[in-house]
């Protein structure tokens, strides 16, 4: 059951360049159906808003100059381990599973994050920033391309 779960990782393969497939998760409806709990009474249109940073970050996706409006890659959409799990590999061994996916469909992998050691964490697997937020300099855009 959900007690036990460790670690989870969310990839989506966004292949249109309206990048319509990671948009299905913007919704309210979406977060429902996957889970999200807010207390009280929330709505399709009264609900509490995610933060100004978190809004803009995932906007930086859609940026011509970041190159992935043009091209298809994998979204790493969701990634975390339960506090009591982490430094005990189970998040090392799904990144590792995605970077062989990236390899295998010949797909750059793609992700946002907002900590410092989230941020050297990625780079020790070949992720580089690609764009940030400004004044907010841990709110980064990170892609892994394929290596030969």
């Amino acid at each position: 059951g959900a007690a036990n779960l460790k670690c989870v990782m969310a990839c989506v393969p966004v292949l249109q360049k309206s990048q319509e497939e990671v948009e299905v998760f913007g919704s309210f409806e979406a977060w429902m159906a996957h889970g999200l709990r807010i207390s009280g009474a929330a709505t399709a249109t009264d609900f509490p808003l995610p933060d100004d940073g978190l809004v803009l970050l995932g906007e930086l996706r859609k940026k011509k100059k970041n190159g992935l409006t043009r091209r298809p890659y994998i979204y790493i959409f969701l990634f975390g381990a339960a506090e009591d799990a982490q430094g005990s590999g189970y998040g090392r061994s799904l990144l590792q599973w995605a970077i062989s996916e990236s390899h295998r469909k010949k797909l750059p992998l793609v992700l946002e994050t907002t900590t410092a050691i989230n941020i050297a964490g990625y780079e020790k697997y070949g992720f580089a920033v690609v764009d940030r937020l400004e004044g907010r300099p841990n709110f980064v855009l990170m892609v892994r391309e394929i290596v030969a």
